[in-house]
């Protein structure tokens, strides 16, 4: 509804357009499409009450280390995200220095020592 109210020119900003959208009027004669960021975001996380995540650090440091968030981020925003180093959204008053430290912000795929 938008993207028709838009094309309609019954209103002069249309705020989350799909992907598909946006691609649709780059370039149109008359509109200008920009992004801005946000403090949306999602995660994924595993479950650690069971199951062998529990009690194997290693384990889940090696699948945080594998895991290329930078990728998965910019398949899933088509290239307009930005991944965040923590779970709770950068520009929002709770988002501290501790948080801007993500040891697993970009993929190592080196074999761990033994430590």
């Amino acid at each position: 509804m938008r993207a028709a109210a838009l094309e309609r020119v019954d209103v002069d900003v249309a705020l989350s357009l799909t992907q598909q959208d946006v691609e649709r009027y780059k370039g149109k004669p008359g509109l200008t499409v920009g992004a801005k960021p946000g403090v949306t975001f999602a995660d994924l996380r595993f479950g650690f009450k069971k199951g062998i995540f529990v009690s194997n650090q290693k384990l889940r440091q090696a699948v945080g280390h594998a895991i290329d968030k930078e990728e998965i981020v910019k398949a899933v925003t088509f290239g307009l995200g930005k991944a965040a180093p923590a779970g709770i959204p950068i520009g929002t008053p709770y988002f501290g220095a501790v948080h801007g430290n993500d040891p697993y912000g970009k993929p190592n795929r080196r074999r761990p020592s033994n430590s």
